[in-house]
């Protein structure tokens, strides 16, 4: 994995919160996925991190990164899901505490999926609204916010 990341190059420092995702696109590009049954990487989520990002900074990347890799995406036959990045917007928002545009941002989100035919996304995304003004939150697999890292430890 190592190898690969340094062919395609790390991360594209013009973007400053979808740097992960763009990586994983150039990754993808670059061969095949395989599944493995160890952890090769962790992502850990806790009350002190601070990933506030406006839904016009997703927005203006989410464009960058469509730009940038519009022959892939033409090749493919894919488009970036903007309904998607509106909600990670939400959610990012969620996280850092700004509760009032979190719920504004799952309520756009709901609207994007709903063009898209995605009723249940949006049926989800109404349901993160109403929990974030009630002051639940949620992690990027929708499930609640726990933090157990046990396994991890095998690793420190």
């Amino acid at each position: 994995m190592t190898e690969v990341v340094r062919a395609v190059g790390c991360w594209d420092e013009q973007l400053t919160v979808l740097s992960d995702w763009e990586l994983w696109i150039r990754l993808a590009l670059a061969g095949r996925a395989a599944a493995v049954t160890e952890p090769m990487a962790a992502y850990v989520q806790h009350d002190g991190v601070s990933s506030r990002a406006s839904w016009a900074e997703v927005q203006a990347q989410t464009e960058y990164i469509a730009h940038k890799h519009s022959g892939a995406f033409a090749r493919h036959r894919a488009v970036p899901d903007r309904a998607t990045f509106r909600w990670y917007a939400a959610w990012l928002q969620d996280r850092s505490g700004a509760r009032g545009a979190a719920a504004r941002g799952y309520v756009l989100a709901a609207q994007y999926y709903l063009r898209q035919g995605n009723r249940r996304s949006a049926l989800d995304s109404l349901t993160d609204a109403r929990d974030v003004l009630l002051g639940k939150h949620r992690t990027l697999t929708g499930q609640r916010t726990t933090f157990d890292p046990a396994w991890l430890k095998a690793y420190a």
